[in-house]
């Protein structure tokens, strides 16, 4: 079966998040779990891809790993919280939890297909968090008597030419598999995309691809069993390169039929520059999907704060990205992160003066439908994430436009050009497709924003107003040149992103023409 919309739910989320379901000010309810599920009634999203883990730690009563059984009871409860690390506050909420007897993945799966949204595991095949800390409590027991099986003792992921790693997610997955009355699979290799000794990697290769092998049996054994065939899929980087440089052959596992969908990813944050044609060349048995993500890049705070600060995907981004993908000749979409512009930072108070905004649930309806998509405001962006930018004082990039017919659709265009530092007095001259564009006067976001953080300081942006006639289908080509002195360094220019707003209308230009 082909599905439309996956949608990855990271059940750590029920410990960490502030929702309009769920407080700090109480423990985490027992329906938690199924409410976050809930949110996606109505929407595009036909497959859940649930992460049963908290980082490494299994949230199931799992044999593999018996710690809820054998070890949390032991562990103190601390009484000072707020002087817990972030890691030890998640720990110890979703611990109150699991020893109540809840099994957050089995609710989870149930309320999926009480709504009609198949339910789908999604392993975490070397989870990054935390490496640092060989005591933390979200740690396995078998991660924390094992270093030996680490790739070294600084790089702490596991290294998969150790048949005893291998082994030991088999067996997780296999006692997922046999609990749950799953869709199917998700092997996630972004989290995180390590797997081998670079000088290994040859090697490492064909031993990857064995083990997709043995989980494809597996999952054919107990699809045979349960009267269908369960599904499996892989989180991958979003371009070849990046791929081989980690040991997975995807198009060796499509013509061997190991796998069924193929989710093209961008690790953490949002990028248009998903490599979705490649892998429909080389993956052309299976679903090709793009992933977005709730950010479009990294920030700081204004008091320089700057763990975890980010600028959050608005509405019009994620359906500008969702129509890229689609005419690129993606067969879904995918999301990953989604729920996280909410407030996740346990009252963290150089955050107070943000209010995190809900996640737009009520963009999932229609997302995949490539004519409502056409008609609505868009927003386009290239970066410096796995983009083709910094560049300085002189730019020259493309930016994909799905839209068609573009003057028949929409009225205006701005576009808005970011650089490393202030730019307010440099002379920055822009060209769109070959035709230069005039700078105009305009301040803020191109639309509303989810919440304050990362918008953009006035004094680091330009806008220019684009003709829609200058615009096209497919790539168009952005150039930029600051005219001012080069040997100046006050008035360098280093540009770092290029924004693009399509309206249907806008009041102010057209009051301003």
């Amino acid at each position: 079966m082909m599905y439309r919309c996956l949608y990855n739910l990271e059940l750590l989320i029920i410990g960490t998040a502030r929702t309009p379901f769920q407080s700090y000010d109480e423990p985490v309810r027992k329906e938690t779990p199924a409410n976050y599920v809930r949110q996606l009634k109505g929407t595009d999203v036909d497959a859940i891809m649930i992460c049963p883990t908290a980082w490494k730690r299994p949230l199931w009563d799992s044999q593999v790993d018996p710690h809820w059984k054998e070890e949390a009871g032991s562990i103190p409860q601390p009484y000072f919280t707020k002087d817990l690390k972030y890691h030890e506050k998640a720990y110890f909420r979703l611990r109150d939890y699991m020893l109540q007897g809840n099994d957050p993945v089995a609710m989870t799966v149930e309320t999926a297909k009480e709504l009609g949204i198949a339910p789908f595991i999604s392993y975490r095949m070397n989870d990054h968090h935390h490496l640092k800390e060989k005591d933390a409590f979200v740690h396995p027991k078998f991660w924390k008597e094992n270093p030996q099986y680490w790739l070294s003792p600084t790089n702490r992921y596991f290294d998969y030419k150790h048949e005893e790693v291998r082994n030991y997610y088999f067996a997780l997955l296999q006692e997922l598999v046999s609990r749950y009355d799953i869709a199917g699979l998700e092997l996630d290799f972004m989290r995180s995309p390590v797997y081998f000794k670079e000088s290994e990697l040859e090697t490492g290769r064909e031993i990857m691809t064995e083990f997709v092998r043995k989980i494809r049996t597996l999952l054919d054994e107990w699809g045979e069993k349960r009267g269908k065939r369960l599904s499996l899929c892989v989180r991958v980087p979003n371009t070849l390169a990046w791929c081989a440089k980690v040991g997975l052959d995807v198009a060796r596992w499509d013509s061997e039929r190991l796998i069924d969908m193929v989710n093209v990813s961008s690790f953490f944050i949002s990028s248009p520059g998903l490599e979705l044609k490649e892998y429909k060349e080389i993956a052309p048995h299976c679903s090709i999907y793009g992933e977005m993500h709730y950010i479009i890049n990294t920030t700081k705070l204004l008091n320089g704060f700057e763990n975890n600060c980010f600028r959050p995907t608005t509405k019009e981004i994620y359906r500008s990205l969702a129509a890229t993908f689609l005419d690129k000749g993606a067969d879904g979409l995918s999301f990953f992160n989604f729920d996280y512009c909410r407030d996740h930072f346990f009252n963290e108070p150089r955050r107070y003066h943000i209010k995190d905004g809900e996640p737009p649930h009520e963009e999932l309806r229609g997302i995949t439908d490539v004519e409502a998509l056409a008609k609505r405001d868009k927003h386009y962006f290239v970066g410096t994430h796995y983009g083709p930018l910094p560049m300085v004082n002189n730019m020259d990039v493309t930016l994909y436009v799905a839209d068609k017919d573009i003057p028949e659709h929409f009225n205006h265009a701005i576009l808005r050009i970011k650089t490393e530092g202030p730019c307010e007095r440099a002379d920055i001259g822009v060209s769109v497709n070959g035709h230069p564009v005039e700078e105009i006067l305009w301040m803020g976001e191109l639309f509303p924003p989810l919440s304050i953080e990362g918008m953009t300081q006035a004094e680091y942006v330009k806008y220019y107003q684009v003709p829609v006639e200058i615009l096209k289908h497919g790539e168009n080509q952005i150039c930029a040149k600051n005219l001012c002195d080069p040997t100046l360094w006050s008035m360098r220019a280093e540009f770092i992103m290029v924004e693009l707003a399509l309206y249907k209308n806008n009041s102010f230009l057209e009051g301003n023409k």
